[in-house]
C-alpha cells in the first residue's frame, strides 16, 4: 500500500511543485493544459481557476492557496493534514480538496497555532465539460483561503501530511447529477458570494470513515449521465458496501423523452436495479427547487413538483432510500421570502452560491 510522509517548511517558493519531487504548492499557469475551458484547467488546479479582475479590485483576504501531490494509482486515500502558523494570524480560513470539496471554514489561527484535519479522498478519472476524454490526473489537491492566506504568511510556516493509499477498506460515497449537485469550480482571487457550489460540494465536511466523489456535471439528464461516460467511471470502480446518490430533474424537465413518470423515473429504476448488482445500495433524492415561481393569487409553486412526486415514488415501489430535497428547499426559500434571491447568483433562480464559505 503506498504511504507517503511530506513535512514542508522554509518558503513558499522553495516549495512549488515539482514533477522530480512529486508535491509542493501549486499555481494553475503550471498545469500543461491544451484545452482552452476553465473547466479542464480548474481539474488540474484542485477546482480553481485565475479570475480577471481591474487594477484596483479591492483583494484582501482572498488569496487561495493549492497545494498538490501526485499519487500512483486512482482510488481512495487517506490524508492527515496539519498546518502550523508562524507569523501573522489568520481568520476565516477555509480548506478544500479534491475538485474544491469543502472540508473545514471559519477557521482562525494565531501565530503559534495549528491546524489538523483527517480526511478520505478518492481520486478518479473526470470527464471536463465541452469534451468526451476523462482528464487522468492523479493528483490530491488541498486548498486554503481567507483572511491572511497569502505566500508570504507559508514562509516560516509548517504543512505536514500523511497520506495511506490506495486504499480499499474504505466505502466511498458516489454521487451522481446535475449543475446544482456538481463540484462547481471557482475563481480566485475568492469570492463565495459570487460563486456557485453545488450542494454534494460540502459532503465531505461531515462525512467520517469514506470517501466522496462527485461524478456530477453541469447540464446532465437521467439519460446523459450514462451516455455521456460518467456512470461507466463510476461503475468500473463501485465495490460492495459502496452507496450512490442520485439526484436528477432540472434539465430532464427540458426534453420531451423524459417525462416525470415515465423516461425520467424509467432511467432511475435502471441505475437502482444495475447498481443494486453491484453490491452498492442506492440513494433517491428529489431535485432542489429553484426560487419559487407565484401564480395570479399569490401562492408559490415549483415547475419541478411533478419530478418530485415521480421519484418519491419510484423510492416507494423499489424500496430505495428517499431524500426530499425539493421540499426541504422549496419550504426554505419560502421562508425567506424575498431574501431568498440572495444565495443564488444575480439573476439566478437555480444554482446557489457558494453561501457556506462566507
Amino acid at each position: 500500500m503506498f504511504k507517503k510522509v511530506i513535512n514542508i517548511t522554509g518558503t513558499y517558493q522553495d516549495n512549488l511543485y515539482t514533477d522530480e519531487r512529486g508535491y509542493g504548492f501549486w499555481e494553475p499557469e503550471m498545469a500543461k493544459v491544451t484545452s482552452i475551458t476553465d473547466h479542464e484547467r480548474a481539474l488540474k488546479s484542485g477546482g480553481w481557476v485565475k479570475r480577471d479582475l481591474l487594477e484596483d479590485t479591492d483583494t484582501t483576504g482572498r488569496d487561495v492557496i493549492i497545494f498538490k501531490i501526485a499519487v500512483p494509482e486512482f482510488g481512495t486515500y487517506s490524508v492527515d493534514l496539519k498546518v502550523g502558523i508562524s507569523k501573522k494570524s489568520i481568520e476565516n480560513m477555509s480548506v478544500f480538496t479534491s475538485r474544491r470539496n469543502m472540508l473545514d471554514n471559519r477557521i482562525s489561527l494565531e501565530p503559534g497555532g495549528c491546524y489538523q484535519r483527517s480526511f478520505n479522498v478518492n481520486v478518479t478519472p473526470y470527464i471536463p465539460a465541452l469534451s468526451s476524454i476523462p482528464c487522468n490526473d492523479k493528483s490530491i489537491f488541498v486548498s486554503f483561503t481567507g483572511k491572511g492566506i497569502g505566500k508570504e504568511r507559508f514562509d516560516g510556516s509548517s504543512i505536514s501530511f500523511e497520506i495511506t493509499g490506495a486504499r480499499r477498506d474504505l466505502p466511498v460515497i458516489w454521487v451522481g447529477g446535475d449543475s446544482t449537485v456538481t463540484d462547481q469550480h471557482a475563481g480566485f482571487p475568492y469570492y463565495p458570494f459570487g460563486s456557485c457550489c453545488g450542494w454534494a460540494q460540502t459532503l465531505s465536511r461531515y462525512i467520517e470513515g469514506a470517501a466522496v466523489c462527485n461524478l456530477s456535471h453541469s447540464g446532465l439528464t437521467s439519460n446523459c449521465f450514462r451516455d455521456d461516460g460518467h456512470y461507466d467511471i463510476m461503475t468500473k470502480r463501485i465495490l460492495p458496501g459502496d452507496v450512490v446518490i442520485l439526484q436528477f430533474g432540472h434539465n430532464d424537465q427540458k426534453r420531451r423523452n423524459l417525462k416525470a413518470f415515465k423516461g425520467y423515473t424509467d432511467n432511475l429504476k435502471r441505475y437502482v436495479r444495475e447498481i443494486r448488482e453491484l453490491g452498492a445500495e442506492v440513494i433517491l433524492c428529489s431535485p432542489i427547487s429553484r426560487i419559487p415561481l407565484r401564480d395570479q393569487e399569490g401562492n408559490s409553486y415549483s415547475l419541478l413538483k411533478e419530478y418530485r412526486d415521480a421519484v418519491w415514488g419510484l423510492a416507494q415501489e423499489l424500496d430505495a432510500a428517499f431524500v426530499d430535497l425539493h421540499d426541504l428547499t422549496f419550504d426554505k426559500w419560502i421562508v425567506f421570502g424575498e431574501n431568498a434571491k440572495d444565495y443564488f447568483n444575480p439573476g439566478d433562480v437555480t444554482h446557489t452560491m457558494n453561501m457556506a464559505a462566507c
